[in-house]
């Protein structure tokens, strides 16, 4: 898995200006704006027998052609019998499922913007969401429709996709045209540069903001992606199993199956023995995952090697993946080709990675069409070449902004460049290595002590399944000191013996600024977010509530 020769994503680095670019723009056109709608069905005619998605469920196939037609009649129904305005926002408040592909579909058929909703949200979340948005349709199905009238949805807002609940919800079969009518109609024309889609930024700060990605973005990715090499070839078969909400999911497991003729087994959740089934029979030649799916089928020693066999390429994202773990899982599936990217969703999904060839640890180089700066945060100005700073990108995939909020797109730019308040630096192959968050890095007596490099190295032990570190301020010392907390695995040792084992562990593995001299806590559970990042203001929470419990003892004990 160790690199071999020259990338076959080859790094342009400009010493005068200090900007990374891809050698492939000169063998590639750049990108051509479009519509949602004509990008993915623009040229249908021809393929339409071509089988998509597979719903695991019941195993029902959707060919080209269907989704088409169907998404033809709702959007046409949406156009016509709701009557709704070109450029209005509907939300998306689905599982995993075809019936979210179709509502999507239609959606941009009709020129709408699609708000893309966390089924996971809580009443607080949701209603934030829907009054920033302020979506006029809301497409869910059953189970959720109280999650959303709870949040501040009416009934007559939800458009039902599983069954007729009443109420005056409307069924989704409901606003469908006949073939006859819809094959009259015409999708609407929206200008490209309109924004396609609202997906919500992790919140892993605070409160949801909704990121403007344009039609255009969308277009643009599905280009990069395509000219990227290997990174998404026509005929891939792969698990959907990521939430289709999230950015990464909505372009691998939607749009680049239909924009590369691929086929994706949908599942509604993550079921590990269901996973390995499909894997194994379904003759899957890509995956794409995150870290916590990583960590389970390495771990778990019931997983046998061949449970892969057909998988030629894995791709990793939306959080940091360990070196360590990623050869482990090498050796025990005998797949090299494991690739990371690097993105979030303010970038549409991507800037960095997923051609093949990449160092492990590594989130590949610089995707083409796409420009990045490494600068220091508080100078503003560019580092020298091999020196850490915040990365800084520029392209034709990046979002317009967040939505209806003008202050905080302000202050994510900077002379048209998104900073992204992720620590990189690049090696000498142009290969970039993601440090830590600028907001996540703990102080400790003037040194900055990575958290995402600690959680990496506790996770390398093999008693831990999950790290998580932040820093906790010590008074006495005026600083703030690292401290984890972890899950392990089932462990004959005592809590204090795994204790002093990983804290002399991580003592002759890490440098003495680096040293866990906040303590380690064994915890149940690290809280994760769905793609896999440590929720670290959760930890805080846990942290605040020791503390408070610790007052409240010491209270106690002077009465």
């Amino acid at each position: 898995m160790s690199s071999q020769g020259p990338p076959l994503n080859p790094t342009v680095y400009d010493a005068e200006t200090k900007i990374f670019s891809s050698e492939l723009v000169k063998q590639f056109p750049p990108p051509t704006a479009k519509t949602v709608w004509s990008l993915l069905m623009g040229d249908a005619e021809g393929d339409e027998e071509h089988v998509v998605f597979i719903d695991t469920e019941d195993g029902t196939e959707w060919k080209l052609g269907q989704l088409r037609v169907l998404a033809e009649r709702l959007g046409a129904g949406l156009t016509r019998d709701a009557q709704i305005p070109a450029g209005s926002v509907v939300m998306l408040l689905l599982p995993n499922s075809i019936h979210f592909i179709v509502a999507l579909l239609a959606a941009q058929y009709a020129g709408l913007t699609v708000a893309l909703a966390n089924p996971a949200y809580t009443t607080h979340e949701l209603s934030h969401c829907l009054r920033l948005t302020k979506p006029v349709r809301i497409f869910s199905v059953s189970k959720l429709l109280g999650l959303a009238t709870r949040s501040g949805a009416t009934w007559s807002q939800c458009i039902v996709m599983d069954t007729h609940v009443g109420y005056g919800t409307i069924f989704w079969r409901e606003c469908l045209k006949s073939a006859e009518e819809a094959g009259e109609a015409k999708p609407r024309e929206v200008d490209p540069s309109s924004v396609a889609y609202l997906p919500f930024s992790s919140g892993t700060t605070g409160l949801p903001k909704a990121v403007c990605i344009s039609h255009a973005n969308i277009a643009a990715m599905c280009h990069i992606i395509s000219i990227t090499p290997g990174a998404y070839d026509r005929g891939v078969r792969s698990i959907g199993f990521l939430p289709f909400f999230h950015a990464m999911a909505l372009l691998l497991m939607i749009h680049m199956p239909i924009y590369r003729r691929g086929t994706i087994y949908i599942m509604a959740s993550f079921n590990p023995a269901r996973f390995l089934h499909i894997a194994r029979n379904a003759g899957c030649t890509d995956l794409s995952l995150v870290p916590p799916i990583f960590t389970m089928l390495v771990t778990n020693a019931d997983i046998p090697r061949d449970s892969l066999k057909s998988v030629r390429t894995i791709r990793c994202g939306a959080a940091p993946l360990d070196s360590a773990m990623q050869v482990a899982f090498a050796e025990k599936f005998g797949i090299e080709d494991i690739r990371q990217g690097w993105g979030m969703t303010e970038t549409t999904v991507g800037c960095l990675g997923l051609a093949a060839g990449s160092t492990p640890g590594t989130v590949g180089n610089i995707l083409p069409f796409v420009q990045a700066r490494i600068v220091d945060p508080e100078s503003g100005k560019d580092v020298e070449r091999g020196e850490s700073g915040e990365l800084w990108v520029k392209g034709p995939n990046i979002m317009q902004g967040y939505h209806a909020n003008p202050q905080a797109t302000t202050q994510a730019f900077s002379d048209g460049w998104l900073r992204t308040g992720d620590v990189v630096f690049a090696n000498e192959r142009g290969e970039f290595t993601i440090i830590d968050r600028i907001k996540e890095l703990i102080k400790y007596k003037g040194w900055q002590v990575a958290p995402a490099e600690l959680e990496g190295l506790l996770l390398s032990h093999p008693k831990v399944v999950q790290a998580g570190v932040i820093g906790i301020y010590d008074r006495k010392q005026g600083t703030e000191l690292p401290r984890a907390y972890i899950k392990v695995q089932n462990s004959s040792n005592e809590p204090e013996e795994l204790v002093q084992e990983l804290q002399a562990f991580v003592a002759r593995k890490a440098s003495a600024q680096k040293q866990l001299r906040g303590g380690i806590r064994i915890v149940d559970a690290v809280p994760v977010s769905p793609s896999g990042k440590v929720l670290r203001k959760l930890l805080r929470a846990m942290v605040q509530k020791e503390e408070a419990a610790e007052k409240d003892a010491m209270g106690a004990s002077k009465l």
